[in-house]
């Protein structure tokens, strides 16, 4: 990673060369770090990281996020009107829960529910 960020000097050094003396000096090497990251995109650093095999995506903001093609496939039909939500993360018998409904309506609710 050190070499792939600019950064081969990191590997001798000391200060970064076990968690604990990386976590003693995360300013400096974030810092450092921060620096090497401004040299390329985003785009540039991700496919740079696939191709050396380090697991790596991108920081979306939330509009991003929305357009992303994994948000695009989860479709959600509540009551006609076309909704991205996201998915649910749990899989019960190889299937996930599709929301297909929308929440009840404040007068549909019995108040002793509550």
């Amino acid at each position: 990673m050190d070499a792939l960020a600019g950064c081969p000097e990191l590997v001798e050094d000391t200060r970064y060369a076990t968690p604990e003396a990386r976590a003693e000096n995360v300013v400096a090497l974030r810092t450092l770090l921060q620096a090497a990251f401004r040299k390329a995109s985003a785009a540039q650093w991700l496919a740079a990281m696939a191709k050396a095999g380090v697991p790596a995506g991108p920081i979306n903001t939330v509009a991003e996020g929305i357009r992303s093609p994994e948000a695009r496939a989860i479709p959600v039909d509540l009551d006609g009107v076309e909704m991205m939500l996201p998915e649910s993360p749990f899989v019960l018998d190889g299937m996930r829960n599709r929301i297909t409904n929308s929440a009840p309506k404040w007068a549909n609710i019995p108040m002793k529910s509550f």
